[in-house]
């Protein structure tokens, strides 16, 4: 900080006002527009939009001076000829409880120093012609405007409009840096101490300097550790009594664009149960019970907040709230209250809200009535004082800038937010390269998957006649997949080449005459069942369609035989068949060197024919020949 600057800074004129639906709180003045409209609001620390009532749609039926005065001003679009029209959307407002808030965006410029009350007229108003956007609302959900301190963008980082901060920031003739300092203001001090802000410094009357400072979180704002809440309770001895004692140990935005302090659902149970509140599902409020409210109220109560900046607490500075800064009332039309419920038009509750999740833990304005937040973006660090109510803050200020540290220069926020031409390029783009990425999957994988699948069996052998055979109609993603996962397992080339089954259907056909190798006598049902397994085991072997058929026989003790026969199929025999034991009548009369004789002739077995047996002349007069037919067979 410095005693001057080339540039001053701008301190706001407070409202003497005290405006909301859901308290007392404190407001200062801007203006919008080349014919200065001037209305109050209240500054958020967590937002970076300026956000007014919207002349139309904010006070339907309801007398335009009432609902004006009651909202603090509202402003017209198309009185300002320097209003430029943009777009309508949800409102950036980084808030809790505020979805849904939709306003209709534009550009214009934003005067300071005025004080409608004095000088209603505004002659003593200097324009800062500072550009900003400006988001005109209608709702009753958010019964003030706001102007935003933040220069952290959300929603908003993909238009090209220039928030408030951006333009302090960028333009050193407004202030002399990025920075502020702020107090809500407190109704039940001093008799109304008005809220206080200076961009671009501080006013020195307004609070109880310390020395801790702390880091703003990556997004710009200001972040604190809620180390503990202390709830004391002095009597009229000046003995105190702790009511509460909790370690909270989390993070909290300090965010005064809410009125409440969001706490875990356990903390909030804990201010329930010792101050006697009661939870209104309705309203999603904590209220008091018959009597309750005059029992705390003329108590000496207090709540201390140790905030500090890193978890071992080397850090840290603690805040002390009085009962009155919990003492507020919700009014008409505060959502889903109604006055006709009630015995009078307000409704006292104490100020805490259940946070859905931790992500959401915020100290709210009911917090900055005591305190004072100093915020220097330049320098990326806030820090937070016990505020003063010092009776000189009344008509007195002491403000001191707050100077730039050396080769401070604007980030250039908005330099790197996107026109809606460049938007549409990026979305057209990004689509065309999923595209793109996705046929490069689909041509590795599938297209490319036959080619590589084919090439892992090795060359063809060149003397090979045989052709493999693939399946075009079956999809190769899963064989390619195999492939990735053991790429570096690779088959050696080699002359081997799968064999494949030639077409034939498994038919059953009944060979001619008796068995080759084998005697009238009867076959006893051991030796029967050995000859159909070895038939079974050599077409499997040999890749050979057999065909069968059952011939019955009439045994020696008068019971009947079945036999089944089999026989492979003519045309169905490859050729290395000639290397089984199963031999054509011509192969075995070579390789006996017998000749060929008449009984030869009645049982020669005709080309196509399979003998199965031995494959020379046997004896089919001992057992031992149905021993060897056995043998051969099985082998």
């Amino acid at each position: 900080m410095a005693s001057s600057a080339t540039v001053e800074p701008i301190s706001m004129v407070a409202s003497t006002s005290w405006y909301g639906d859901d308290g007392q709180w404190g407001t200062v003045y801007i203006a919008v527009g080349d014919s200065p409209q001037v209305f109050a609001v209240l500054p958020n620390t967590a937002g970076v939009d300026i956000l007014a009532v919207n002349y139309e749609g904010g006070c339907v039926n309801v007398s335009s001076t009432i609902c004006s005065s009651s909202r603090g001003g509202v402003f017209m679009p198309s009185n300002s000829t320097t209003w430029v029209s943009d777009i309508t959307r949800e409102a950036t407002y980084n808030g809790v409880g505020v979805d849904g808030l939709n306003a209709t965006y534009g550009t214009d410029y934003i005067t300071f120093n005025l004080d409608p009350e004095n000088d209603p007229d505004n002659s003593r108003a200097a324009s800062s012609n500072v550009p900003s956007a400006v988001g005109t609302f209608n709702s009753t959900d958010n019964w003030i405007g706001y102007i935003g301190l933040s220069v952290y963008r959300s929603d908003t980082n993909v238009w090209d409009l220039p928030t408030f901060m951006e333009s302090i920031w960028d333009n050193r003739s407004a202030a002399p840096s990025c920075s502020y300092g702020y107090t809500a203001g407190a109704y039940y001090r001093l008799k109304g101490a008005p809220a206080s802000l200076t961009i671009g410094g501080v006013d020195e009357l307004r609070y109880e300097p310390n020395n801790v400072s702390f880091n703003l979180s990556y997004q710009g704002l200001p972040v604190a550790l809620l180390s503990s809440i202390e709830v004391l309770s002095v009597d009229a001895d000046d003995d105190s009594t702790t009511l509460i004692e909790t370690l909270i140990d989390s993070y909290f935005t300090l965010d005064s664009s809410t009125s409440y302090i969001w706490l875990p659902e356990y903390t909030c149970d804990m201010f329930s149960q010792a101050l006697n509140l009661t939870y209104n599902e309705t309203l999603e409020l904590y209220t008091y019970p018959t009597g309750g409210y005059e029992d705390l109220s003329s108590s000496n109560i207090s709540f201390t907040f140790t905030l500090s900046g890193t978890s071992d607490y080397s850090t840290s500075v603690s805040i002390t709230l009085p009962f009155s800064a919990f003492d507020h009332n919700i009014s008409y039309p505060y959502p889903n209250f109604n006055p006709n419920e009630t015995t009078s038009a307000t409704l006292p509750y104490f100020p805490i809200k259940r946070a859905p999740n931790s992500n959401e833990y915020r100290i709210g304005r009911v917090f900055f009535q005591e305190a004072y937040l100093v915020v220097d973006y330049e320098r990326q660090n806030f820090s937070v004082y016990q505020a003063s109510f010092n009776s000189s803050i009344m008509t007195n200020t002491n403000i001191v800038s707050i100077d730039p540290p050396l080769n401070s220069v604007y980030p250039g926020w908005n330099s790197q937010k996107f026109s809606r031409g460049t938007i549409a390029g990026i979305v057209i783009g990004s689509v065309a390269g999923f595209a793109f990425i996705i046929f490069i999957i689909w041509w590795f994988f599938f297209h490319q998957g036959y080619q590589l699948s084919v090439s892992r069996r090795g060359p063809k052998p060149k003397d090979s006649k045989e052709e493999i055979s693939v399946n075009q109609d079956r999809s190769l993603a899963p064989r390619r997949w195999k492939n990735w996962r053991y790429k570096g397992r690779a088959e050696l080339g080699g002359d081997h080449v799968q064999p494949s089954e030639l077409p034939a259907m498994a038919m059953i056909h009944e060979l001619p005459g008796s068995m080759p190798g084998t005697t009238d006598q009867p076959m006893t049902p051991g030796l029967k069942q050995n000859v159909r397994r070895s038939a079974i085991s050599a077409a499997g072997s040999s890749i050979v369609s057999f065909s069968s058929a059952a011939r019955t026989s009439v045994s020696s003790d008068g019971s009947f035989d079945e036999e089944e026969l089999v026989s492979p199929q003519a045309n169905s025999r490859p050729p290395s068949i000639a290397k089984n034991h199963f031999l054509t009548a011509d192969e075995a009369a070579e390789n006996t060197h017998a000749s060929e004789t008449e009984a030869n002739q009645r049982t020669r077995t005709w080309p196509g024919e399979i003998v199965v047996g031995p494959s020379a002349s046997t004896d089919t007069s001992t057992d031992s020949s149905d021993c060897t037919s056995e043998s051969s067979f099985s082998s």
